[in-house]
């Protein structure tokens, strides 16, 4: 790709294949010390719009900051040599933490903090009272559990597999176009190996140089493609528009086709309704 850490900062390394930005998402993102040291602890009650869209409660991370300095520093049964690998992680948890907070602080990103932060609260309650280990672990265990309250951001119910979908045939050679910011993508594993997918509008290509060579690989597999067509569309959104405010319409017409909607094979999934494969036609 040209860009080690693709697609992001590439406003320095300057990939051609998408957008010379960083695709940063700094909705969130703490610029300041002092909002950086009060996120954990905003984090106690019910927030919302602040590290994410909607409302959340988490204590762990205000819990790991004086779990982590007891571990680390205080003369708590360890020896020094875990004293030692405790201070190693507790500087990758603050670094980490620094830098998530100033570079996006948006919390569906910090899943390895939150890891590590249940093991050194875990951690500690276990070694402050060894004789009563069980009993402080499994109180601090229900109070973060009692205490955290997090949306479920649309998901489904946990089940035996992840979403599994019955998919109307396609005829042979047929090829399958995405163009939409509406997250699809997970429709692709459920089709047969033989269906190439290409992906026409997304977080890449919606940017202000739709023009990159991402884009314009795409538009050439589109061109290129000797069999059917077939666009992956959720007919409920007809006329979206794209993320620069085209019409996804027009970003077809651009590749080439356009969707005919009165021959769609329409299906559900247990997450979206009104999905369909409608038929490209070329515009030529």
């Amino acid at each position: 790709t040209g860009n080690p850490v693709f697609p992001y900062f590439n406003n320095i390394f300057q990939s051609p294949l998408v957008a010379s930005t960083d695709f940063a998402d700094v909705r969130f993102a703490k610029r300041s010390i002092e909002t950086i040291v009060k996120l954990p602890f905003r984090l106690l009650k019910e927030s919302a719009g602040y590290v994410s869209e909607v409302g959340l409660r988490d204590w762990r991370l205000a819990l790991a900051f004086p779990a982590f300095t007891y571990l680390s520093w205080t003369g708590s049964p360890v020896t020094m040599l875990q004293r030692a690998r405790w201070r190693v992680l507790f500087i990758f948890f603050g670094t980490s933490f620094v830098l998530w907070a100033f570079g996006s602080a948006y919390y569906r990103y910090i899943g390895v903090l939150e890891l590590l932060a249940i093991v050194a609260i875990v951690a500690t309650a276990a070694t402050v009272r060894p004789k009563r280990a069980v009993i402080i672990v499994a109180s601090v265990t229900l109070l973060v559990i009692a205490t955290t309250s997090l949306p479920r951001w649309g998901r489904v119910a946990h089940g035996e597999a992840a979403v599994v979908v019955s998919l109307p045939s396609l005829p042979e050679n047929s090829a399958v176009v995405i163009a939409t910011a509406a997250p699809l993508g997970y429709i692709v594993p459920n089709l047969p190996l033989t269906v190439p997918v290409v992906s026409l509008v997304n977080n890449f290509m919606g940017q202000a140089e739709p023009q990159n060579k991402l884009y314009l690989l795409a538009k050439q597999r589109i061109a290129e493609h000797k069999g059917p067509l077939w666009l992956l569309v959720d007919l409920a959104a007809r006329d979206e528009k794209n993320f620069m405010g085209i019409d996804i319409s027009d970003k077809l017409a651009e590749a080439g086709v356009v969707t005919d909607f009165s021959a769609c094979k329409p299906f559900q999934t247990p997450m979206d309704a009104t999905l369909a494969f409608c038929p490209l036609k070329r515009a030529h």
